[in-house]
């Protein structure tokens, strides 16, 4: 029996194959509790049959795409939980009950720690970056396995490409016994099949930056190509969400870890959290922001010398940070003088 109120709050706990819900009323009555299993969609019709305006909460974990466009469909307000935070207030609960109550009643309060909600068109260009990077590693993780069956037979490799043709060319008329040349011809075979779903999804890649005003902005940055521009655009999302600068670094996990004892200050090595496609795409534009000659050269080359390459790599992947947040902020192109701030 409901209470005399004007809103509910669902908190959803979210597996792969079900998901525990706990709906409670402004005053923290629980309305009800149950398990919902995922390919029923019973979870919407539960929610609407109250005819009382709802709102939803889930974690940012594994899989919360498909619920959220259930609920947008239904026109229920949805917010995403930001899961570290969620456990940094109310600790690690032990049973699925616990956690949808508990996300409950952080949404009831409005406590709740929010996480940021992707457009559906952000969510799409993410799967589609992230899926031709999952395949860019696959085929990475085939020519270590050539290299490997090379070093077992003591068998010297010269060309720099294990997949350019002149190599491809003597592989495939490399004499080795079985089951070594079956491996090296599958190798051979994956790879390349591989290469052409890669330059497909390139292609894609390519005919969305067009369409992104703040990738077109990122490819004015040297060093910065259509993968890097467009991955970075989506990851990012809504610049404006972050107060500054430095937000965004910290987001990206680019920011160095600081110890300070007495009148000593340390900088160590960067965090290992943060949104990971944004430091690999920082990575990847490395090289060609801190060569000879190129724009971060010099600020990288003087931190090489005073704290070594792994902190002067941190500090340029910051300083590119930076230089996006000012470019996307502004919705001006990159210039020369912005390696000068900050």
């Amino acid at each position: 029996m409901l209470n005399n109120v004007n809103k509910l709050y669902a908190g959803i706990d979210l597996h792969k194959t079900y998901m525990f819900v706990t709906v409670m009323n402004k005053d923290g009555y629980i309305q009800r509790q149950g398990r919902y299993e995922n390919r029923d969609h019973t979870l919407i019709p539960a929610l609407l049959q109250y005819n009382i305006p709802v709102e939803a909460t889930v974690e940012s974990s594994y899989g919360w795409y498909w619920l959220a466009d259930d609920l947008d469909k239904a026109q229920i307000p949805f917010l995403l939980a930001h899961p570290k935070k969620v456990n940094a207030i109310v600790g690690k609960k032990k049973t699925d009950k616990e956690d949808s109550k508990a996300l409950a009643d952080l949404l009831r309060t409005n406590l709740l720690p929010q996480a940021y909600i992707p457009t559906k068109m952000e969510r799409n260009l993410k799967e589609l970056l992230r899926f031709r990077l999952h395949l860019v590693e696959q085929r990475s993780t085939i020519k270590r396995r050539i290299h490997d069956i090379l070093a077992k037979q003591n068998i010297g490799f010269e060309h720099s490409d294990v997949l350019g043709k002149k190599a491809q060319d003597w592989l495939s008329h490399l004499n080795c016994p079985s089951p070594y040349r079956e491996e090296i011809d599958t190798c051979l075979l994956l790879a390349n099949n591989l290469t052409i779903q890669i330059e497909q999804f390139t292609n894609r890649v390519k005919y969305q930056v067009q369409k992104d005003p703040n990738a077109q902005l990122l490819l004015t940055i040297p060093g910065i190509g259509d993968i890097l521009a467009l991955t970075l655009s989506v990851e990012i999302g809504d610049v404006y969400r972050f107060a500054n600068d430095r937000a965004l670094a910290s987001y990206a996990g680019v920011v160095p870890s600081v110890h300070s004892s007495g009148d000593k200050t340390h900088y160590g090595p960067v965090s290992k959290h943060g949104n990971k496609y944004i430091r690999w795409a920082l990575a990847e534009a490395l090289v060609h922001v801190t060569g000879e000659g190129k724009p971060l050269h010099e600020f990288y080359q003087r931190l090489k010398e005073k704290k070594g390459s792994p902190t002067a790599r941190v500090a340029v992947m910051n300083k590119m940070m930076r230089i996006i947040y000012a470019i996307l902020t502004k919705k001006k192109p990159y210039y020369r003088e912005q390696e000068k701030t900050n």
